[in-house]
C-alpha cells in the first residue's frame, strides 16, 4: 500500500526544438524582436505594393482605413469620373446631331 520511494527517472540533458524540460532560451526577447522586425520589413512592402497595384471597379461601400494614404485610388476614381462625364458629353452631342 505504500508509494514508491524512488524519483521518476528522466534524462538530465534533453535536446528538444522547444528547449527541453524547462525551456528558457538565452536572449529569447532579443531574438523575438529581431524576428518580428524582419517579418515586418518583409511584409509591409509586399502589402504596400499589392495595395498600390490593386484596381477597384466599384467605390467601396465602407471606409478602408489605409486607403486615404494611397493616391492611386483617388486618381483612378477621378479618371473614371472624368471618362464617364466625357462619355455623357459625347453622348448628348451625338443626340443633338441626330435631330
Amino acid at each position: 500500500m505504500g508509494g514508491h520511494s524512488r524519483k521518476a527517472q528522466y534524462p538530465k540533458q534533453v535536446w528538444h526544438p522547444f528547449g527541453g524540460w524547462f525551456p528558457h532560451p538565452r536572449n529569447w526577447k532579443r531574438n523575438t524582436n529581431i524576428a518580428t522586425l524582419i517579418m515586418a520589413l518583409t511584409v509591409i512592402p509586399i502589402i504596400y505594393y499589392a495595395e498600390k497595384h490593386t484596381t477597384y471597379y466599384q467605390y467601396p461601400y465602407h471606409k478602408i482605413p489605409w486607403r486615404p494614404n494611397l493616391k492611386t485610388f483617388d486618381e483612378d476614381l477621378e479618371e473614371r469620373r472624368r471618362a464617364k462625364m466625357e462619355s455623357k458629353d459625347l453622348g448628348s452631342s451625338d443626340d443633338q446631331l441626330d435631330t
